[in-house]
């Protein structure tokens, strides 16, 4: 039977050899060459962002050279000075305990966003002067302020139409429109979604607008004919996601972790990397670098194939023992749902308006089918898209979302 000095020398070597195996996982430099070729992609991701071609055209009239943000960023600063954002909002959604008055004194006092927004919607350029070298420091346009002047300006179109000028209003509504495409188009995901979702709203007003019957046939063509600007310079998604690995988090401020700090990375993601941060965030990378690659075709295939892989890609996500990669991963199935719903409403806007403009309906892709569908009834027509399940439910629903199977937009006749 071993003494007990034996086993006391034993247990200190066990020990001993522990720390020295923990020691070098401490210490251990993460593999020099993953962590240039992650450099090295980075730098190309942000030199192909910078040199994107997202040049467009103007929706109505004709360009004014220069930067559209040279005027959009005077509206958002005007835009700071006033927080009455739920007000503005509630009116625009028919809310009927919206306070008209304070609508109608924020019009007034705030002219000047919905100048500044027109203006700049005329520019030639709609490219926001993103610094993509500062990577994930990178200034971003003032979001919560973009989305305070659009609401500004769809409550000035809504009062404009209701004073009996549509023609203004549908103006406005279409430079919202470009507004909302250069703040969606060749940005990080967060500038997109906000834009996408401004889209969203105004496609709402204009829809009221058309179904008001206060616009004549020569206004419906115009409109059908700008409509049709808008949708072919609708953002796309797959470069939004691939602008995300250009903006990956920057590798500087992820230091080798104190032993408290140690124990966290352990508590959140497991041994693996519990004494070095810079692997996790060198494991994050090429796994968000790895999505963007499968998601360049995002726009170009059917919706069915699309969300297929992206609940792949959700999956392996959430599944992650990285908490850097859960903590900036996306919620990819719901961010191209919402892509392809606002697409949807835009194609429905086309199809009532040349409707209403012509008699005739076009044959316009569905994002989520093949064709938009569509039933003459007496009395009306019914056009409609299959929405997110890619089923056709015969036109049961409405245009409100999650309203029904199908997106659905009712015209009279």
């Amino acid at each position: 039977m071993q003494d007990q000095p034996s086993r006391a020398r034993m247990g200190i070597v066990a020990i001993s050899i522990v720390v020295a195996l923990l020691a070098v996982i401490y210490f251990a430099p993460t593999n020099d060459g993953r962590w240039a070729a992650m450099r090295r992609r980075m730098a190309s991701s942000q030199d192909e962002a910078q040199e994107r071609n997202v040049s467009r055209p103007v929706v109505r009239g004709k360009p004014i050279p220069g930067n559209a943000w040279d005027e959009y960023s005077l509206a958002l600063n005007e835009a700071a000075t006033f927080t009455e954002d739920s007000n503005l909002i509630r009116f625009i959604n028919g809310d009927p305990t919206a306070d008209r008055a304070m609508v109608d004194r924020l019009l007034a006092a705030h002219k000047g966003i919905v100048d500044h927004i027109s203006q700049g919607a005329q520019r030639s350029n709609g490219q926001y002067p993103y610094d993509w070298n500062s990577g994930s420091r990178m200034e971003l346009p003032p979001l919560l302020f973009s989305r305070r002047a659009a609401s500004l300006a769809i409550a000035q179109a809504r009062v404009w139409k209701e004073a009996g000028r549509p023609q203004d209003a549908v103006a406005l509504l279409l430079d919202v429109s470009q507004f909302s495409r250069d703040l969606a188009a060749n940005g990080p995901l967060l500038s997109h979604l906000i834009g996408v979702s401004l889209y969203s709203t105004t496609f709402g007003e204009l829809r009221d607008l058309l179904l008001s019957g206060k616009l004549n046939n020569k206004e419906l063509s115009d409109l059908a004919r700008m409509l049709e600007i808008v949708d072919g310079n609708f953002p796309a998604l797959a470069p939004v996601m691939a602008n995300e690995v250009a903006i990956s988090v920057e590798t500087d401020i992820y230091p080798a972790p104190s032993l408290s700090g140690s124990r966290n990375l352990m508590k959140s993601s497991g041994w693996r990397y519990g004494f070095s941060s810079r692997k996790m965030v060198l494991d994050a990378f090429e796994k968000r670098d790895n999505y963007a690659q499968r998601s360049q075709n995002i726009d170009l295939v059917s919706f069915a194939e699309a969300m297929k892989e992206a609940k792949i890609v959700q999956a392996e996500v959430e599944a992650s023992g990285n908490s850097i990669l859960r903590q900036y991963g996306t919620n990819l199935p719901k961010v191209l749902a919402n892509h392809r719903d606002t697409l949807s409403r835009l194609r429905l806007l086309r199809a009532a308006t040349t409707l209403l403009a012509t008699g005739e309906i076009p044959k316009l892709a569905d994002p989520f089918g093949t064709d938009l569908l569509y039933r003459r009834e007496p009395g009306k027509v019914k056009i409609w898209s299959v929405g997110s399940d890619g089923k056709n439910h015969e036109g049961r629903g409405s245009w409100k979302l999650n309203s029904g199977p199908d997106l659905v937009l009712e015209i009279s006749r």
